[in-house]
């Protein structure tokens, strides 16, 4: 009987062992499982930063965004300006035109009149010479 418990305590032994080993397998792959860890916080920490970094870009990014929308919409208020300005010196300039070849138009008859009336005075000049003559 005493074989059997020494036996038996012996198979203990060899599984306590068996299980000291296993448990010795298990304790380093903790510790492995702990500094994979460790690493992910790591790098989650690390992506945490750059995701502010980002973050601070993205804002700038969208102030000047607003500054360069705000600066746009004040030069195509701009360009609108201008080519108001433009159509009505446009419109001003053909009216002007239009003035001008009215203006011709009117000395050219002026001129006819005046040379009609240049005949008409000079044929008086010869009339009242010619009354003058008889008289």
């Amino acid at each position: 009987m005493e074989n059997k418990i020494l036996n038996a305590i012996e198979g203990l032994n060899k599984r306590f062992d068996n299980f000291e080993i296993r448990f010795d397998k298990l304790e380093t792959r903790f510790d492995n499982f702990e500094t994979d860890v460790k690493g992910l916080k790591n790098d989650v920490k690390d992506l945490n930063q750059k995701v502010d970094s980002v973050e601070s870009k993205v804002g700038t990014i969208e102030k000047q965004t607003k500054e360069n929308t705000q600066i746009l919409q004040a030069l195509m208020h701009s360009a609108e300006m201008n080519k108001a300005v433009q159509d009505k010196m446009a419109l001003d300039t053909a009216r002007i035109q239009g003035d001008v070849i009215q203006i011709k138009s009117d000395v050219l008859a002026i001129r006819k009149d005046l040379s009609m009336v240049e005949t008409i005075t000079a044929n008086n000049y010869a009339d009242l010479a010619k009354l003058k003559a008889i008289s």
